[in-house]
C-alpha cells in the first residue's frame, strides 16, 4: 500500500493528519528537529500521541533531522529513549551520530534517511542502504530515472515530497541563513533569506530570485507509484491543521482511484499555495520552477475592486466584485500587476448578489485582483471533522449459566471481555436490547464510536445498568490495552561503526600543509590539492610529479547522466587519485574504487561519531560550528582540515537562475557569471556543468579566519599556515589542524 505522510507540528495538525486520511505522520520534538519554529512535542507526551495514532492505524515518524555538536551528543540518549518506549515506528535522521545510540537504545525503531542528506541517486542510496537504513527520503530534485533505478537496485523503501514548499537550495546543502543571519538551517534554524527579493546584475531586475513555486503533484501521483514510491510525503510542519487535513484528503482520494474535481483545485490553492504550483523538478520545465513576483501565500482569485471610497475617520468603503460567498474573517490579498499591494481581514458592510462593500484600512485601486487567502467556511468545514472516530462492531450474549460474554472487532482484532457473576434470573422488568444498545453505544469521551451490534440475551435476565456500564468501560481498557500492544519487530542494525573500515585509510598520510582547490594553475608542490574533475586532465601530467595527496573534486549533485559519466571519467585516472567528497554517493564512489578520501564542507560533518560513520578520517568540520566546537571534535585518529579562506559556497541550484531571467533555453543559453545583490552585498554564481548544469551560489564577504579578529582564538587550537592571499584561489583553501599541536607557522 502506498503511504501518505502528513507533516504534524502541533497536536492540532495531528489529529487533522488523522482525520484526512494520513497512513503515518511525522513530527518533531523540543530538540534536534528541522522545525523548531513549530510548537513540537516532548518526551513526556510522545507516548500518549503515538498511543493515539497507532488506535487509528497510523504510525509515527519522529524526525532527528538536524546536525548535533560534539558537545550535544549526551542528549540524544532522553530523546531516543522516550520515542522507544512510545513505540515510535521510525526516526528520521540527518546525523549519523544517533545511529549507535538507536541501536543500542531504540532496537525496534526503523532508520529513515532523511532528505536532508542529499541522497539523490543509487550511489547515495547504496551507501545509506549499507549502514541500515530502511527507508530514504529523497532530495526534491531527483526525477523519475533516479526514483526507478534506487528502487530497481537496494531494498529501500522510497519517501517523495509531492506537496508543499520546495527550498531552492540542494536538499541539507544550504549555509544562507547561517552565514547571514546566524540562524541554521541545518539547525532547524532557518530564516529563509532565499525569500527576500534581490536584483540581478543580468538584466538589472528585481524580484523574488530564489523563491521557488510551492509543488503540487496531484496530476503525477500514479507516475510516482509506479516509478517505486513507497510513501507520498507532504510539507508543512509550520502550516495550519486545515492544510494538513485538506492535503491529506486530496492525495488520499486520489490513491482511493478518484479523479480530482475543480472544487478540490480550488480548496488546494486557498488552504495555502506560493506561486501558483509548479510540478517540482520531476516534472516541470526548470523554467516553471520559480515565482519571483511573490514569496508567500496567494490564495487562489475571486475577484476584483470596483471601487474604494473614504468611509469613516481613515478607513474605506471598498466595493468589490465576487461570486465567493464572503463571511466576515475572511483573508485577502490585494493584487495590482501581479504584484501584491495589501491585504485584510473581510468585515462586511453589506452586500447585494456577487458585490460587496467591507472595510478597508487603505486605499485601492479599481481593477485590482482579490485573492482569498483564509477561507473561514472550507476551515470550519475541515476542522470540524478533526476529532476522528474508530469503528467498533461488537457482539454481546448475555445467559444465565454462561454470564456476559462481549466482543468487539476493531482494527482487524478481536476483543473479549467476560463476566460470569453478575446475572440473575428476573423478577420483572427483565433487560432489554434496547437497554444493551444504548448502553454499549456510549463511547463519546473515548476514541471509538459504535459501528454495528448484535444482542443475544438467552431467558429473562436482571442485571443493574451499572453493572452493564462497568462491563462497557471494562471492554474500552481491553480495546486500548490491545490496540497498544507493541507490534514492532527488533531492527537488525549493520556494523555502523565498523564502515569506516571501508574507504581506503588516509591515516598514514596526515595532511600537514595547506590544501588548496585549485582551478587552472599549480602554485606549489608542497601542498595537497583538490582539483575540479573538469579541470584535471589539464593538470594531470604537473600532478603526477607532485608526491602530495591530490584530490578529484566530485560535483555536489549527480544525476543519474552525470554519474555515469564520472564514473567513466575515473576509468582513466590513476588509483593513488584520491576523491574529495560533498555528498553521501561521492563516499560510495570512493569505496568502490578503493580511493583515498576527503570529507568535504559539503558533508556538513558536526562530530565525530558522524564522521566515523561516513567512514572518514580526514574531513573538513562543518563551517558553521566555531573553533571551540572544531577542537572538542577532535580525535588522534583524525585528521582535520578547517576552511580558512574563500567565499563559502552557501547554496546549490538545480534550477537555472539564467533561464529564470532571461527567458532563454537551453539550445540558445545566455549563461555568464552574475551576481545577486541585496542590501547588504553582492552574491556571485557560477555555473557547474557535468553532463547537467548545476549553479553554485557564493556568501558575499570572503571567510579568511587568519585576519579575523578571532584568530588568537583561533591560533591556540589550530596549526594555521602562513597564507599569501596573493597566490590563494578565490573558491577554496583549507589550513590543517593537529590536536595538541598549538604552534603557528
Amino acid at each position: 500500500m502506498v503511504e501518505i505522510l502528513a507533516p504534524c507540528g502541533n497536536i492540532e495538525s495531528l489529529r487533522s493528519a488523522v482525520t484526512g486520511g494520513a497512513n503515518a505522520v511525522y513530527l518533531g520534538l523540543s530538540n534536534f528537529n528541522a522545525r523548531m519554529k513549530a510548537d513540537n512535542f516532548t518526551n513526556d507526551n510522545i507516548s500518549e500521541w503515538t498511543n493515539y495514532c497507532h488506535i487509528h492505524n497510523v504510525k509515527v515518524y519522529v524526525t532527528l533531522n538536524t546536525s548535533i555538536k560534539q558537545n550535544e551528543l549526551s542528549q540524544l540518549d532522553d530523546i531516543v529513549i522516550a520515542c522507544e518506549n512510545a513505540g515510535v515506528d521510525a526516526f528520521i535522521i540527518t546525523d549519523l551520530a544517533i545511529l549507535p545510540i538507536a541501536k543500542k537504545l531504540a532496537p525496534h525503531i526503523q532508520l529513515h534517511a532523511s532528505t536532508q542528506m542529499g541522497i539523490h541517486n543509487l550511489y547515495g542510496a547504496k551507501f545509506i542502504e549499507r549502514l541500515g537504513f530502511t527507508r530514504v527520503v529523497l532530495s526534491r530534485e531527483c526525477g523519475l530515472e533516479e526514483i526507478k533505478q534506487i528502487k530497481q537496485n537496494t531494498n529501500l523503501e522510497i519517501e517523495y515530497f509531492v506537496h508543499g514548499a520546495i527550498c531552492v537550495s540542494f536538499s541539507g546543502g544550504c549555509l544562507f541563513s547561517s552565514v547571514t543571519t546566524g540562524n541554521s538551517g541545518n539547525r532547524g534554524g532557518c530564516l529563509q533569506p532565499c525569500r527576500k527579493e534581490y536584483t540581478e546584475s543580468l538584466t538589472g531586475t528585481k524580484g523574488y530570485m530564489l523563491s521557488p513555486k510551492d509543488q503540487c503533484l496531484t496530476n503525477d501521483i500514479h507516475q510516482l507509484v509506479s516509478s517505486g514510491v513507497d510513501s507520498l510525503k507532504i510539507e508543512g510542519r509550520m502550516k495550519s491543521p486545515e492544510y494538513v487535513g485538506l492535503t491529506c484528503s486530496k492525495y488520499a482520494k486520489i490513491l482511493n482511484g478518484q479523479k480530482l474535481t475543480k472544487v478540490d483545485t480550488s480548496e488546494l490553492k486557498r488552504v495555502y499555495n506560493r506561486g501558483g504550483f509548479s510540478s517540482g523538478y520531476a516534472f516541470s520545465a526548470k523554467k516553471d520552477i520559480m515565482y519571483k513576483s511573490l514569496q508567500g501565500h496567494m490564495g487562489e482569485f475571486v475577484g476584483s475592486v470596483i471601487s474604494c471610497n473614504a468611509f469613516k475617520g481613515d478607513s474605506y468603503k471598498l466595493k468589490i466584485s465576487s461570486n465567493h460567498a464572503f463571511v466576515n474573517g475572511d483573508g485577502l490579498k490585494i493584487f495590482r500587476n501581479g504584484k501584491e499591494v495589501g491585504g485584510l481581514e473581510v468585515s462586511i458592510i453589506s452586500s447585494e448578489k456577487d458585490e460587496y462593500l467591507i472595510y478597508s484600512k487603505r486605499n485601492y485601486m479599481s481593477g485590482d485582483t482579490i485573492h482569498i487567502t483564509n477561507d473561514k467556511t472550507l476551515s470550519s468545514k475541515i476542522l470540524s471533522k478533526s476529532n476522528p472516530k474508530v469503528p467498533v462492531n461488537i457482539t454481546a450474549s448475555f445467559c444465565i449459566v454462561d454470564g456476559i460474554n462481549i466482543t468487539a472487532i476493531i482494527s482487524g482484532k478481536t476483543i473479549n471481555y467476560t463476566d460470569n457473576t453478575s446475572l440473575t434470573i428476573a423478577k420483572n422488568s427483565p433487560m432489554t436490547a434496547e437497554n444493551v444498545r444504548s448502553a454499549l453505544s456510549k463511547l463519546g469521551d473515548t476514541d471509538f464510536v459504535l459501528k454495528d451490534i448484535n444482542i443475544n440475551i438467552n431467558g429473562d435476565i436482571f442485571m443493574p445498568k451499572s453493572v452493564l456500564n462497568n462491563a462497557r468501560r471494562a471492554l474500552v481498557e481491553l480495546i486500548y490495552d490491545e490496540l497498544h500492544k507493541d507490534s514492532r519487530s527488533e531492527i537488525l542494525y549493520k556494523d555502523i561503526i565498523g564502515y569506516n573500515l571501508l574507504c581506503k585509510s588516509i591515516s598514514n598520510n596526515i595532511i600537514q600543509s595547506p590544501t588548496i582547490s585549485v582551478i587552472d594553475r599549480l602554485i606549489d608542490t608542497n601542498v595537497d590539492y583538490i582539483v575540479d574533475l573538469t579541470e584535471y586532465d589539464k593538470l594531470s601530467n604537473k600532478l603526477s610529479n607532485i608526491d602530495r595527496n591530490v584530490y578529484i573534486k566530485l560535483p555536489k549533485m549527480a544525476m543519474s547522466n552525470d554519474l555515469n559519466m564520472i564514473l567513466e571519467r575515473f576509468s582513466s585516472i590513476p588509483d593513488n587519485v584520491g576523491i574529495y567528497a560533498e555528498n553521501i554517493y561521492a563516499l560510495e564512489v570512493a569505496y568502490l574504487q578503493n580511493r583515498i578520501v576527503l570529507g568535504g564542507i559539503g558533508l556538513n560533518i558536526f562530530n565525530n561519531v558522524h564522521a566515523s560513520g561516513l567512514g572518514l578520517t580526514s574531513y573538513i568540520p562543518s563551517v558553521e560550528l566555531s573553533a571551540r566546537e572544531v577542537n572538542d571534535m577532535i580525535s588522534i585518529n583524525n585528521s582535520i582540515a578547517v576552511y580558512s579562506y574563500g567565499r563559502l559556497p552557501v547554496m546549490t541550484l538545480a534550477h537555472c537562475p539564467i533561464i529564470n531571467i532571461t527567458g532563454c533555453n537551453c539550445n540558445k543559453c545566455l549563461y555568464k557569471p552574475f551576481k545577486l545583490k541585496d542590501m547588504y552585498g553582492e552574491y556571485p554564481l557560477d555555473r557547474d556543468k557535468t553532463v547537467n548544469c548545476y549553479f553554485t551560489m557564493y556568501n558575499s564577504v570572503i571567510t579568511n579566519i587568519i585576519s579575523d579578529n578571532n584568530y588568537n582564538n583561533y591560533s591556540k587550537l589550530y596549526n594555521l599556515a602562513n597564507i599569501d592571499n596573493a597566490i590563494i584561489n578565490k573558491i577554496l583553501t583549507f589550513s590543517t589542524c593537529k590536536k595538541h599541536d598549538n604552534s603557528v607557522k
